[in-house]
């Protein structure tokens, strides 16, 4: 047997958005589907590790593994200029209405959205997106959702972290 017949599907270099190339962690994604119900069901899910360990490929691949029940975006930071809370929560918001591709979603105005960036973002725009996702409008039946916006508390790049989902929403 030639041994380099086989090709070793673990690649480094851009995540891989396709599931021809993606391969294994599965108990990732057991874990997750795991932690997404019960009493973990509003706690936040981080993905953590060493650069270009395939955290960002298992993200790319969450939706396919939870099926329809979850809606999964992908929300990239590394794009973002975060100088401020209002500037963040808009590359989110933004990054949101994109993911979910619904006609309904919509930003608000950029001066309102400006002007109370944290209290806009959590009811104004995320009332739209709840009720997108059929959501009754009472806050009894929606998910809770809150936003801190804190740095981070070191420039180290020898790890990242990725957060899986920080509202346990449902469809």
């Amino acid at each position: 047997m030639d041994p380099f017949e086989y090709v070793n599907p673990y690649i480094a270099g851009r995540p891989v958005k396709g599931t021809e190339m993606f391969f294994g962690r599965d108990g990732v994604f057991s874990f997750v589907q795991k932690h997404l119900k019960g009493r973990h069901l509003n706690a936040p899910i981080v993905l953590y590790g060493q650069r270009r360990t395939g955290k960002t490929s298992v993200l790319y691949q969450m939706q396919r593994h939870l099926g329809p029940r979850y809606r999964c975006i992908l929300i990239d930071l590394h794009g973002f200029t975060p100088n401020s809370v209002d500037n963040l929560l808009w590359d989110i918001a933004n990054s949101i209405q994109r993911g979910l591709q619904q006609p309904k979603v919509t930003l608000p105005d950029r001066d309102t959205f400006s002007a109370n960036p944290k209290v806009v973002f959590e009811t104004t725009f995320l009332d739209t997106v709840w009720s997108s996702l059929g959501r009754a409008e009472s806050h009894r039946h929606r998910p809770k959702s809150s936003v801190t916006c804190d740095p981070p508390a070191t420039g180290r790049r020898d790890s990242d972290t990725r957060v899986v989902c920080s509202t346990g929403a449902q469809m």
